[in-house]
């Protein structure tokens, strides 16, 4: 996790929100895009490549994607 922060952490837009944390096996990000298509575009494009450019020999396992609808965003 300490590599992760530095090195993907780059690829978020100013406006974007995103979270990361430790979690079983490896960490969990949660991003917020303004539609589906959106997140689709920046994860097949740029987040996948990115870490997977980090990992030596490259992805042990599939990352698992979880897609939802958010109904409700409180911003600072």
């Amino acid at each position: 996790m300490q590599s992760y922060i530095p090195r993907v952490a780059q690829v978020f837009q100013p406006d974007s929100l995103h979270a990361a944390g430790p979690s079983p096996g490896g960490c969990s990000v949660v991003a917020v895009h303004d539609s589906k298509e959106s997140w689709e575009k920046f994860l097949g494009d740029i987040l996948l490549p990115t870490i997977q450019s980090q990992i030596k020999n490259g992805f042990t396992t599939e990352p698992q994607v979880t897609c939802f609808e958010v109904d409700h965003l409180q911003e600072p």
